[in-house]
């Protein structure tokens, strides 16, 4: 479902104070990436996202022609015991290909477990 910019860093801004962990999906023509992190920055400008060894980083600049699209649950049902809710981020394509076809980067809130921080 699309959502605004303002909704979509409202869940950036939760993911930040709660330190949630992300699973990152970027997909391109030409590449495709896959990591894992935590938001650690975000202004309105850019989004700072790390991984917990530090070792990794991920910066990315916002545009005003980025589309915003949520996900929940209900929309990956068989995978429900893993994640909560996700934010895709579409960009540099033409707006009337379908969104799973364009450039995009996904940010999706892993469930961790209370007691140790691995996933549960």
């Amino acid at each position: 479902m699309r959502v605004g910019r303002e909704e979509a860093f409202d869940l950036f801004r939760k993911w930040e104070t709660a330190r949630s962990l992300l699973l990152c999906n970027l997909s391109v023509p030409l590449f495709a990436a896959k990591f894992e992190g935590r938001v650690v920055k975000l202004t309105s400008i850019e989004l700072h996202v790390v991984s917990d060894d530090t070792h990794s980083e991920f910066v990315m600049t916002f545009r005003r022609d980025m589309e915003f699209h949520y996900q929940d649950v209900r929309d990956t049902p068989a995978e429900s015991h893993l994640y909560e809710c996700g934010i895709a981020i579409l960009f540099n394509g033409d707006s009337k290909r379908p969104a799973e076809e364009r450039d995009h980067i996904g940010f999706t809130e892993v469930k961790e477990a209370e007691n140790n921080g691995s996933r549960g």
